[in-house]
């Protein structure tokens, strides 16, 4: 019986083995070839398949980890994949933040802080293999080995809601984030409690960190969902000083507006009051005093009149004098700001030119490492962009 089990957990080890190999593979390939249009022969055919798995990346890259990581606690040799894993998944979440892929979470708006959760994540991985053969029959390891990971995701979930709330826009990528959160938070707990009390009392109970663990998640959700609703609320606010919040949230509710009858009713009024009262920025729409703006990445003339119709259109511009207004009071020296905003006329407003004054600009300040990479990748991004249009020119569809 003992050699059939030690049989199966070999069969199993290979089988894993087996999967991270093929994760690994279609990764890179997804990472590294995932354009085909102009390649011949087998770029051809390799761009043509990374294509196609580039949009599942993301769980790819995870589902990679969490093998090796449930592996590597059978046998210590997977860790030879379970590094190169961690290495991947890492440097795919700091580089491959692609905007084509809207409601994908490789579309975020804090890199710092995705680093910081999948780094966590890791960690927490990492020591549940550790403790597989450190902890062994200690009690009082365990504990300390529950404490510290207690401790850093904890630490995760009050910063998710201190900055990290930003990182996405859309809801379901929100919620499955908080969610994670809150289970592994939930996990954690409901196991530390188990083992202090088996320390304490000296007597095991079955499933009681099972069922520790289910109370503390949901605790964890109703106090998320409170904070949450109460940060949506404040953030929303017409009198929030923070422009990156207050922008955050304005789109937030124009995303959710279809679905939400509140959101909608909000956004209405916001576009209303801003009609409404003079703007302090002389590069207002309003402060034009004309019946029709135009829309550059839409490509058609919205009437102010006329909210409902251009109700997308609105939020940009307003959001576009947010930014301006910030960026005049500080005047234009906070370099993570006007990265924002430059981001900000490139994928909402589509403003080629305007956009490259600004990195001219910018290239003139002094910029951290993450904002760099942030530049190296908006200008990749604006190459693919200036290459699309000039095929279109070559081949007469674009009007001029």
């Amino acid at each position: 019986m003992l050699s059939g089990f030690i049989i199966a957990s070999s069969s199993l080890t290979t089988i894993a083995f087996v999967f991270m190999i093929l994760l690994s593979l279609i990764c890179l390939l997804a990472f590294l070839c995932n354009k085909f249009e102009e390649e011949e022969g087998y770029k051809y055919l390799l761009g043509w398949l990374g294509n196609k798995f580039f949009p599942f990346l993301r769980y790819l890259i995870d589902a990679n980890l969490v093998i090796g990581a449930i592996f590597m606690g059978k046998n210590p040799l997977v860790s030879i994949f379970y590094v190169p894993a961690v290495i991947m998944n890492i440097t795919i979440n700091l580089f491959c933040q692609n905007y084509s892929l809207r409601k994908d979470y490789l579309c975020c708006k804090s890199v710092e802080y995705l680093l910081l959760w999948k780094i966590s994540v890791i960690i927490g991985f990492t020591m549940n293999c550790a403790g597989y053969y450190i902890i062994k029959n200690s009690q009082a390891y365990l504990i300390i080995f529950l404490v510290i990971q207690f401790l850093v995701f904890f630490s995760i979930l009050i910063l998710y809601f201190s900055f990290g709330f930003l990182i996405y826009r859309h809801s379901s990528s929100q919620i499955f984030l908080l969610f994670s959160l809150n289970l592994f938070c939930g996990i954690t707990m409901g196991n530390l409690y188990d083992a202090v009390q088996v320390s304490i009392n000296g007597n095991f109970v079955p499933n009681r960190n099972i069922l520790l663990s289910v109370c503390f998640f949901v605790s964890l959700c109703i106090m998320s969902y409170c904070v949450w609703t109460k940060i949506k609320k404040n953030g929303s606010s017409i009198k929030n000083m923070n422009p990156i919040k207050k922008i955050y949230f304005l789109f937030n509710k124009l995303e959710n507006s279809s679905e939400s009858i509140n959101d909608d009713c909000e956004i209405r009024g916001i576009i209303r009051y801003h009609l409404n009262h003079l703007c302090p920025n002389e590069n207002c729409f309003i402060n034009q005093n004309k019946s029709t703006f135009y829309d550059s990445k839409k490509n058609s003339y919205c009437f102010v009149n006329k909210i409902n119709q251009g109700k997308t259109s609105f939020v940009k511009l307003i959001a576009k004098c947010f930014y301006e207004q910030e960026l005049e009071s500080q005047k234009w020296n906070n370099t993570e700001l006007l990265l924002d905003y430059i981001e900000f006329y490139f994928m909402k407003l589509k403003n080629l030119f305007k956009v490259s004054i600004l990195l001219i600009e910018l290239e003139k300040k002094f910029l951290t490492p993450f904002q760099r990479i942030r530049l190296v990748r908006l200008r990749r991004i604006m190459l693919e962009e200036n290459r699309k249009l000039n095929e279109e020119l070559y081949n007469s569809n674009l009007d001029l």
